[in-house]
């Protein structure tokens, strides 16, 4: 079933109240809404022009559950006329759990690592990851697949990342929840900057009249955070390897079943004024370059 674009108006007072919250670069407050905790990300602005992380959000959002991938629900919405996205916490409320972010993990299991590092941190590497992660379960609810560990969950991230060029998969982009003696790897979430939406419609046209300058802009796409800065399809192979047979198997298998159709209702669903005829073309082309990209790197 095509999914609608739904978006909400929020007031700053919003049903039970809102605060600030201070991790990371963009702006953003917690609200309460249907009984649950949502964090409210604002679009940022480049002059007049609303960037498109909204619409990109939206759409990995959907194209993560067609992947099977555990991610935080996402709704757009806007407060005072500004646009931006409402991201559902993935803590359950009425449970006792907490959030251990990706880089106290990597903390706890290298003496050495430093979060405070600029871009790249040559200690933030998949193998670092792998061991942070050491005993810490599948997500709740994932049941894709049995026996699945967090890494081999974290690796089909990876391989998300890939295919929608997301380029932000930094240390404290990722987490465990802890809770009653049991962790387990966090629901993905942050996917706003992906899918190219930086780019001018200009630049998107352009790539579009030229198959090979297309390919040049999908080849470059990389992870700025991992040592050596890795290009995204060569991190999400990485990863791959070290995981599981079963995880090799599985996350291949299934971003080679999605209906390429499916993935273009999705983009028809982006309200045009938001997403115009150039941008959804451009975005259906690079889905369908780095799917291909990764199935032709993956192992069979």
């Amino acid at each position: 079933m095509q999914p609608k674009w739904e978006s909400t108006t929020i007031e700053r007072a919003f049903d039970e109240g809102w605060s600030d919250e201070p991790m990371g670069t963009k702006e953003k407050f917690w609200l309460v809404a249907d009984r649950d905790l949502w964090l409210f990300k604002f679009a940022r602005q480049r002059g007049d022009e609303t960037r498109g992380e909204d619409w990109a959000e939206w759409v990995s959002f959907h194209l993560a559950r067609m992947l099977d991938v555990p991610c935080a629900e996402i709704r757009p919405a806007t407060v005072g006329g500004r646009r931006g996205i409402m991201s559902r916490n993935v803590i359950e409320r009425e449970q006792i759990q907490s959030l251990e972010i990706g880089n106290s993990l990597l903390r706890h299991s290298d003496r050495h690592y430093d979060p405070t590092r600029r871009r790249p941190n040559d200690r933030y590497t998949v193998d670092a990851v792998r061991r942070a992660l050491d005993g810490v379960d599948a997500p709740t609810g994932f049941d894709a697949v049995a026996g699945l560990s967090g890494f081999d969950v974290w690796a089909g991230y990876l391989l998300f990342d890939a295919w929608v060029a997301g380029r932000d998969r930094h240390d404290e982009n990722w987490a465990v929840i802890a809770g009653r003696g049991h962790r387990t790897l966090s629901p993905s979430f942050d996917h706003g900057n992906a899918l190219g939406f930086q780019e001018t419609e200009e630049k998107r046209a352009a790539c579009l009249a030229d198959e090979a300058l297309f390919d040049r802009w999908v080849r470059r796409g990389r992870s700025h955070h991992f040592a050596g800065r890795p290009l995204l399809v060569d991190l999400a192979m990485e990863a791959l390897a070290a995981a599981s047979p079963e995880a090799q198997a599985f996350w291949p298998a299934r971003l080679r079943a999605i209906d390429p159709s499916a993935v273009r209702e999705v983009l028809a669903a982006v309200p045009p004024t938001l997403m115009s005829e150039t941008c959804a073309s451009f975005t259906e082309g690079l889905l369908a370059a780095t799917r291909r990209r990764i199935l032709d790197d993956s192992p069979r």
